[in-house]
C-alpha cells in the first residue's frame, strides 16, 4: 500500500542485459559468474533483441585497472612491475626448498648437503630482495636444517 492509502505501486520494470560468450585468451576463465569479469562475455544493449553494437566490453582487473588518478595509475604499473621481478626470487626460494626437501627425504648426504645449500642461500636472496620477510626465511631455513641435522645423525 502506498503512502497516500491507494493500491500499491506496479513494480518497477525490469530490463534485461545480453550476453553473449567470446572465448577467453586468459587461461583457466570458464564459463560462469566469475567469467564475467575476467573478460569472457561481451555486454550488449538492453533491448530485447541482441544488437551487433556494443555497450561496452568488460575486461580483467588486471588489463585495466579501475583507477582513475594518474597517481594511482602509475602505482599500479609499479606494482605489476615488482610482482613480476619478485615472482621469481619467491618461486627460486620455493622450488630450491622444494628440491631440498625431496634430497633430505631420499637419504643421500652430500646431495642433501647441497640442495640445503641451495635453498638457504635463495631463502637469503628473498629474504635480502624483501620478497618475503627475514623473519619468514629465517623459519623456513630453520625447518629445513633441522631436517638436514636429523639426516646426519641418522646416517652418523
Amino acid at each position: 500500500m502506498n503512502v497516500t492509502g491507494g493500491a500499491p505501486a506496479a513494480a518497477p520494470q525490469r530490463r534485461f542485459l545480453h550476453y553473449i560468450v567470446r572465448p577467453s585468451i586468459e587461461k583457466g576463465v570458464g564459463v560462469g559468474r566469475s567469467s564475467l569479469w575476467a573478460g569472457g562475455f561481451t555486454k550488449h544493449t538492453h533491448s530485447s533483441k541482441i544488437r551487433g553494437c556494443y555497450k561496452r566490453e568488460l575486461k580483467s582487473s588486471l588489463e585495466a585497472p579501475l583507477a582513475n588518478i594518474r597517481s594511482a595509475i602509475k602505482r599500479n604499473r609499479q606494482n605489476k612491475k615488482r610482482r613480476l621481478r619478485n615472482r621469481v626470487f619467491r618461486g627460486r626460494a620455493r622450488t630450491y626448498v622444494k628440491q631440498a626437501r625431496e634430497a633430505i627425504s631420499s637419504g643421500n648426504v652430500e646431495e642433501a648437503r647441497t640442495a640445503t645449500h641451495l635453498a638457504v642461500s635463495a631463502l637469503d636472496k628473498a629474504a635480502e630482495k624483501g620478497v618475503i620477510h627475514k623473519n619468514n626465511a629465517s623459519r623456513r631455513k630453520g625447518k629445513i636444517m633441522a631436517l638436514f641435522a636429523s639426516l646426519e645423525a641418522g646416517k652418523s
